[in-house]
């Protein structure tokens, strides 16, 4: 059983970090992408305001998208702790349970019961950071969709913009529509793997 649960816990632990190397990726190539845009802006003077407001508001989503995956990777470390904890409490209970089997002991008993509210002690924990990871993941979700409607947005505001802001401004949103979905994709699937993988 220890065995089975230390393995299930890696799995998940594993898919959540690469999970969260795959959006930090995505956040700085999104603010590179931001960045370009305003000196571009610069570089066309007053005329390219539209596309200064597009790329600030995208580098400002390529921050908040940064910051939380930064606490759901902090929320993945916590749940590596009590499964750890979890682990080494069910090894001490299994211990004590083969110590004391046909014995009788008062005093051996109630070691072992202690033992075994430990462990449900840290079982809880344990599905109470995995509520909090889920959470996490769809504070994220909520986030790339609010990035696809910012995107069609900035490309509805590109149709009314100057010949030259249109092309710069279209050529922006595009992309950041490519990679906010991306970012929805992955957020999705790992959604998808650890909510059907349960606590």
């Amino acid at each position: 059983m220890a065995s089975d649960i230390n393995t299930t816990q890696l799995r998940r632990v594993v898919e959540l970090n690469e999970a969260a190397k795959a959006l930090f990726r995505q956040s700085f190539g999104i603010n590179l992408r931001a960045l370009d845009a305003i000196v571009q802006r610069k570089r066309g003077g007053g005329a390219l305001r539209g596309l200064d407001e597009v790329s600030s508001q995208i580098r400002l989503w390529s921050r908040e998208l940064h910051q939380k995956v930064e606490c759901l990777w902090a929320l993945g470390r916590s749940a590596v702790a009590s499964a750890s904890h979890l682990l080494q409490t069910r090894r001490v209970e299994s211990f004590l349970e083969r110590a004391v089997a046909g014995r009788g002991d008062t005093w051996a008993s109630r070691s072992v019961e202690q033992s075994r509210a430990i462990v449900a002690g840290h079982l809880a924990e344990l599905k109470t950071a995995w509520r909090r990871i889920l959470d996490a993941i769809d504070d994220l979700n909520q986030l790339g969709l609010m990035a696809c409607v910012l995107s069609r947005s900035a490309l509805i505001e590109a149709s009314t913009a100057s010949d030259d802001e249109r092309e710069k401004l279209v050529s922006v949103s595009r992309d950041f529509y490519k990679k906010s979905e991306e970012v929805v994709g992955i957020v999705q699937a790992l959604a998808k793997s650890l909510g059907r993988a349960g606590a």
